[in-house]
This record gives C-alpha cells, structure tokens and sequence, in this order.
C-alpha cells in the first residue's frame, strides 16, 4: 500500500511490493504472453491483500480509539479509489466517442456500471461473459475486480462491527467465524462452476470471490489476536520465512498450472492461491523478515504505490490499440505499451491520486493552479500539483496516449497471417470429398465458380453469429441487391429470413440470446421445412480448443443441429477462420471444426460444406482479426449464394462431394 497520511498507520513497504507482483500477473495476463494464462491469478492476489489491509485498519483503529470511525474510513476509501477510476471512465469515453462512435451508448452503461461499483452483476445480469467477447475485450472489462472489493468495503466493516459484539471482542472467535465465512464462499464457488461452459458467474461473483478476501481478514484478525509475539520471538520468525517462501512458490506453480477453463480453477485453485497469499503476507508484514526487505525494494515499492494506477489503465491500453499496429513484432507491440500503461499511472498518481490522498478532494480543489505543500513536510520538499492545475495537464495527455498507436503504420491483413503452406487446390464437384483447404493469399480474383447457376432452394433459413451481420439485417454494410437476400435471390430463392446474433454458440448461450440449437429448435416447431445455412462455429471451435475434454465435442455440435433439422432439408454450413494469432480466436483452433464438418457429411445426405476458409482472403478480413470488411462481406455474400446453387441445383445432378470449393 502506498505510504499512508495517517501517521499512526505503521507502512510496510513489502505489501506494496506484493502489490507489483499483482499487477505485474494481471498485466502480462492480458497482454497474452505465452506461459501466463494463469496470470489471472494476480487479482486473487490484490484480493487477499485488500482483505488483509482493510480489516487491519479496521481493528488496529478500534483498538487506538475505541471506536470504529466507519464515516471517515468509508470517505477514505471513496478519496482513494473514485477520482483515478472517474478519469480513467471519463478518457475512455472520450476516446469512444472519436473511435467508435456507435459503441458509445453500450460503453456508457458499462462506465456507468464501474461508476457505481456493480459491473460484476452488470456483466452476470444480462449473460455477458469474461472468458469469450467476439468483438474483444471492452475497456471497463478489468472493473468487475474494483466492483467486488468496493461491496467488501461496504458490507464487511458492519458485519466486523457485528462479530466483534456479538463475541465480546474475543477476537480468536472472530477469526473462526471468518474463516468459516471464507469456506462457505470458496464451497459456493466451486458448485456454481462447471466444467466445459462458461463460468463468468462463479468467477465474478461477489458471494464467491468474498472468499479470497476473508482470507486475508481472517489474517488480519488472527495476527491482530497474537499481538507483539510474533514479532518477538525467532522462533515465529522463521516459521513465517518458511511459511512465506513456501506461499510464493505456490504462487509461481499456480501461475504456471492455472488456466481459467479448467475446473480445478474453481474447485480448489484459488482457495489455493488465496492460502499462499496469505502465507506471503504474514511474512512480508513482519518488520525483520528476508522476505519482508526482498519485496520492499524501491523499484517494487514505486510499481507497488502506482499499482491502483496501472491496474486502471492497463486494459484500456490494450484495448485501444489497433490490432494491426506492429502486430508482426509483439514484444515490441508489448513493451510500448507497458510504457504507455507506466507513464499514464506515474502521471495519475502525481496529478490526480496523490494530492487527492494527501490534501484530500476540497484541499486539492482549494489549491486550483498551485503546487501545495504537503502536510508536515519540510519547507523544501516535494510539493503536490493543484487538482486543477493536474486534471487540466493529465487528462488531454491520457486521451492523447490513446489515440497515438492509430498514428502509427498498419500491417496489412497478409503481413499479420502467419506464414501459410504452399495452398492445396480444392477438388472440384465430381472429385473424391477431402478436407478444407488451407486459406492462402492466391486466390482468383472472381469469386464467381463455374457450375449451375441456379439451386433447387426455394426458402432457405440462415443461422448466423456476428461473422454474418454484414452479411444481411440491420447491421448489414452492403445494399440491397448486393446482401446474402439479394445475392440468394438471384440463384432462385424466393423466400429468405435469418436469425443472427453475435457470439452464437451452437450449445451454449451469450448475454441471453437464444444459441443456435435454440434457435433452430424454434424455427422446426413453428413447421418450417426447407433449406438452412448454418454460419456457426467460430465460437464452438474456440470453445473446443479452450475447454476440451470437459465440453461437447465438434461432432456431438454438429449432430445436434442435423439431427434436429431432421432428413430431408438441405443444409449448407460454412467452414471458417480468423485472422488472429494468438487468444482466443486464434487461427489454430478453427482445422479442427472445419475437418469435422466435412466428416459429418457422411452421415447426413443433405448436407453440404462451403469451404469459406479456402476462399477467404487475407485482405478481405477487417481490423479485428474476426469479421471482415466490405469487400469481404460483398464476396462471401456472392459465393455464399453460388455455392448453395452448386451443392442444391435446380436441374443438374446433384454433386455427390460434399465439399464446395470456389477457388
């Protein structure tokens, strides 16, 4: 923690030390450094830690005073955390509003959401998830952590005030209970979690994660009950050394095995983690440890003061760079934005968070233009900028820090792909079925194949997740005669309809919208009978290679959609791919569920795969990685539309190969 104004708070600098190995977990998390998928681990760490701090403050308060003084510690802690969190909300807007515009009004929800310390149960209330976004990570993704340590700040003092009355300050006592609590939040935990799905609930629930926090009170508590002698006797010193080494090993081991799709995560992994935590800061608080000075170095101390800082804006970072900037050099692309993230929490916390916390919000705001002096410093020291005076220099600089990566050169689409073998060319229609092609960048210019010009459909139903919206609806970016209801007209199709929704599963639903099953269930009940294409699979083919073996495989997918459209209705599904290499999307995880579509076809008479992976350009796919340009949209609308009259066709004799090439 950073050195406290309230001089009869004992500093430990090793704590701001654990701080930085938090943020330090958190940060590499997110910028997707191989090795370190359970560097998600670090908010369970500041969790602990905040559990720990609090409750000391708390009891060490009620000893001195004699009371609680909830009043003043629930002000401290709103001085502590809203102005750097209002700055952080208030720039990202600001840099929505001249990105992307159109997203302003869902990312106004959210920064309300943060604002008010209830963006887990925002995220939980409408089916948003942590693990999977399609349209990537928002800004304000990283706030749920602050949510549920602002409700801990809120409800844990009164139930504190509680148990101490009600024990008659038998502070051994308190500390059962709270343990006890701990284990009924970690028990909650581990049976709302389930393997193979997503489980944004039990990971950003405030009853589940309470757990993590009262370990480090039950810490705070039994430390508070055993009084000087630990600090006296070697004997406990060197207990706590051990117990201290033996915490951060875990730690490391656990960073190492964790991945949040794994059950163990939720069954016992971060009661773990929670555990070695606390073993880590019973060693660091003591004031003569070796462990204590090895985390209390000035350069973990600085990182540790400015951790709140660069926890704040480290997504954002991220988030708003471009996906094409130096996208072929990340440990480049990585470490200018480590520097942006460092630079824009050294600024916040000498401009906003430090005269806010020293002078409090009316003396910074009395202060206006001027530089203060800090309360009992000496004459000559280090004197704070007015609130005004910062706000006015830092917040032009955050949103300028921002928006400067989309200075920067863009690489293209082909310079992004990995390198991709020699392409193999797809067979035509009287060919043996073989297995999707290998996207390359060779492909015709003219998406137009040679075959029937016309297909047998004459009502066709599309299943489609946001890959499709170009395509047709609402959020289409072609015209009319151009769109897949044109494109499909043209062939004979009389009678077109989809239902889409951004990050459709086949099994698993999102943010309340019904998955694909459901949706074709729906359509099958209300008696349609005719053609289907199936646009699915970017999300199960992530989900599969994310989750395996704990969740349905590709075939049991694919059977459920077939088997539920039942025989005799032709379906078209389209194989698929992304631009990304690394995270979620990446391009690796999508050979499988096109090779298992094309396997399905066995099975299925009526069933054909149009390989739009093969004939997908690197070109044609937009800045995300995931969802393509116009031009992409045009051409897959046109192929779409030929490949339905190649598999179907209205008077040539139908192919028996189930795969359909355009290139």
């Amino acid at each position: 923690m950073p050195r406290p104004v309230d001089s009869h708070t004992t500093y430990r600098p090793g704590l701001d030390g654990v701080r930085a190995l938090a943020v330090g977990l958190v940060i590499v998390f997110h910028l997707g450094l191989t090795g370190f998928k359970g560097g998600l681990l670090g908010v369970g760490i500041f969790f602990t830690l905040s559990g720990y701090l609090i409750t000391g403050l708390l009891i060490s308060g009620w000893q001195r005073r004699g009371g609680w003084g909830l009043r003043t510690f629930w002000l401290r802690r709103a001085r502590r955390l809203l102005p750097a969190v209002i700055v952080v909300l208030a720039t990202s807007m600001a840099v929505v509003a001249i990105t992307d515009p159109a997203d302003l009004a869902r990312r106004a929800v959210e920064a309300l959401a943060a604002l008010v310390y209830v963006a887990n149960w925002h995220t939980i209330a409408t089916g948003g998830s942590y693990f999977v976004q399609v349209h990537g990570s928002g800004p304000y993704e990283h706030l749920w952590s602050l949510s549920v340590e602002e409700q801990f700040y809120l409800i844990w003092p009164l139930l504190l005030v509680l148990l101490v009355a009600l024990t008659r300050a038998r502070l051994k006592l308190v500390a059962a209970i709270t343990a006890v609590l701990a284990a009924i939040s970690f028990v909650a935990l581990g049976l709302l979690a389930h393997p193979g799905v997503d489980n944004t609930r039990a990971y950003e629930g405030t009853d589940t994660r309470a757990g993590g926090l009262l370990i480090g009170a039950f810490l705070a508590i039994a430390l508070m009950n055993a009084g000087g002698s630990i600090r006296r006797e070697r004997r406990y010193r060197s207990a706590l050394e051990a117990a201290g080494l033996s915490g951060l090993v875990g730690i490391g081991w656990l960073v190492a095995q964790t991945d949040q799709a794994t059950i163990a995560t939720y069954r016992w992994g971060l009661l773990l983690l929670s555990v070695c935590t606390a073993a880590v800061l019973a060693a660091v608080a003591h004031p003569n440890t070796l462990l204590g000075r090895a985390f209390g170095i000035a350069p973990l101390r600085w990182v540790g003061e400015r951790s709140y800082g660069l926890y704040l804006w480290h997504l954002p970072v991220i988030v708003f760079t471009p996906q094409d900037v130096l996208a072929t050099q990340p440990v480049v692309r990585g470490l200018g934005q480590v520097l942006v993230m460092v630079g824009l929490a050294a600024a916040s916390w000498h401009f906003i968070e430090d005269p806010i916390r020293t002078h409090g919000l009316l003396g910074a705001l009395r202060a206006g233009g001027a530089f203060v002096q800090r309360p009992g410093s000496a004459p000559d020291s280090r004197r704070s900028p007015g609130l005004v005076l910062g706000a006015s220099v830092f917040l032009p600089l955050a949103v300028l820090a921002m928006l400067l990566p989309r200075a920067l050169p863009r690489e293209s689409a082909s310079q992004i792909a990995a390198p991709l073998p020699t392409p193999v060319t797809a067979p035509d229609t009287s060919s043996t079925p073989g297995s999707p092609t290998t996207p390359g960048t060779s492909a015709p210019t003219s998406p137009s194949p040679s075959g029937p010009t016309r297909t047998k459909c004459t009502s066709v139903f599309l299943v489609g997740d946001s890959t499709s919206e170009g395509l047709y609806g609402k959020a289409s970016v072609l015209s009319p005669a151009q769109n897949l209801k044109g494109q499909l007209q043209d062939v004979g199709v009389r009678s077109f309809t989809a239902d889409i929704s951004g990050a459709r599963s086949i099994i698993e639903s999102y943010e309340n919208e019904p998955s694909g099953e459901q949706v074709v269930k729906k359509r099958v009940a209300a008696g349609y009978h005719g053609c289907w294409i199936i646009s699915l699979g970017n999300v199960d083919a992530a989900t599969v290679a994310k989750y395996a073996p704990d969740t349905t495989t590709i075939p049991a997918r694919i059977n459920t959609i077939m088997n539920t459209i039942g025989k005799d209705q032709p379906v078209m599904w389209l194989t698929t791919r992304t631009g990304l290499q690394r995270g979620t999307f990446q391009e690796s995880s999508y050979p499988p569920w096109n090779k298992g579509l094309v396997t399905a076809c066995s099975s299925y008479p009526d069933m054909r795969v149009f390989d739009w992976a093969s004939a997908y350009k690197n070109a044609w796919i937009g800045p995300d990685g995931i969802h393509s340009t116009k031009t992409g949209y045009q051409h897959k609308a046109q192929l779409m539309a030929q490949a339905m009259a190649i598999g179907f066709p209205a008077s040539a004799t139908p192919p028996t190969n189930c795969l359909i090439s355009n290139r």
